[in-house]
């Protein structure tokens, strides 16, 4: 169980890395309202796809 749930923290985090990324490019989804925004929700998601992938590494 646990490791369907670190698969699943790197699924989200992985396309909310990708959703406010091409919000940042192209200002597509969210028109681009704050970019300091836009870059702290891709740090946070990179954070938190990084915590579960050494989580699931450490699940093995």
């Amino acid at each position: 169980m646990s490791k369907v749930l670190c698969i699943f923290a790197i699924a989200v985090s992985a396309l909310l890395f990708l959703l406010f990324l091409l919000d940042l490019a192209s200002a597509f989804p969210f028109g681009r309202v704050s970019i300091i925004m836009d870059f702290a929700f891709i740090i946070c998601s990179a954070i938190i796809g990084f915590f579960g992938y050494l989580t699931f590494r450490e699940q093995r």
